[in-house]
């Protein structure tokens, strides 16, 4: 399944490419019908251009579900974690944590500077596209609703992926802090709208009801 995201304005502070900017995204996901939500892992797109940007967030169900860690260097999905610490400052907030299907041994977060102690499991991340491979015998296939959340922009110079802080200090990126309330860095000339432009199923099926017809398969993007 694809969730396939649209920066339309790009992401930047004032156009400046030396400001890297980081959007965080929580996604959640359960059979349809049940009450039971699963977590997956905590995903950072990042950026500093003024053109339109486009991500993809694969969900792929596979009997083998092993992933090589990997994350964009820069541009794209460029950090995922799978425990992030609660705000302490008023509002506090929650401590968060993936399904411990995600949870190895090893640092809660991934990016690639730390691929060879992360212990963030089944994902891989490139400039374009955070692939989430999940085990058949674990979670079957069948219809799925998915939810996903974004959260404040924040500067990723201030960040520190270690301690999941901002200037030494926890922020929760989907509320505010202190009275009457603040995010985390300012909008002021921010650009960072985004648009889930689609929501895509894909799966194995013969297209015809027929077996007496000669047919050609054709692949196309988008289609």
């Amino acid at each position: 399944h694809l969730l396939q995201l649209v920066l339309t304005g790009g992401l930047h502070r004032n156009g400046d490419p030396d400001i890297d900017l980081r959007i965080p995204f929580r996604l959640r996901m359960r059979l349809a019908g049940s009450a039971d939500w699963i977590h997956l892992p905590e995903l950072h797109f990042e950026g500093a251009d003024v053109r339109q940007m486009r991500a993809t967030i694969a969900l792929v169900w596979r009997d083998d579900a092993s992933a090589t860690p990997a994350a964009a260097p820069a541009e794209g999905w460029a950090h995922a974690r799978v425990v992030s610490p609660g705000q302490t400052e008023a509002p506090v907030s929650d401590d968060w944590s993936a399904d411990p299907y995600f949870v190895g041994t090893g640092d809660a977060w991934m990016e690639a500077g730390n691929l060879g102690t992360t212990g963030v499991l089944h994902l891989s991340m490139t400039r374009y596209e955070a692939r989430i491979l999940l085990d058949t015998a674990i979670f079957p296939k069948g219809r799925y609703e998915i939810e996903i959340r974004r959260g404040a922009t924040y500067r990723r110079s201030t960040y520190s992926p270690a301690d999941y802080t901002i200037d030494g200090t926890v922020w929760n990126f989907w509320g505010v802090r202190g009275t009457p309330g603040e995010i985390v860095y300012s909008r002021t000339s921010v650009m960072d709208t985004v648009y889930l432009a689609r929501s895509v199923s894909i799966w194995n099926e013969h297209p015809l009801p027929s077996a007496d017809l000669a047919i050609i398969a054709v692949r196309a993007r988008n289609r």
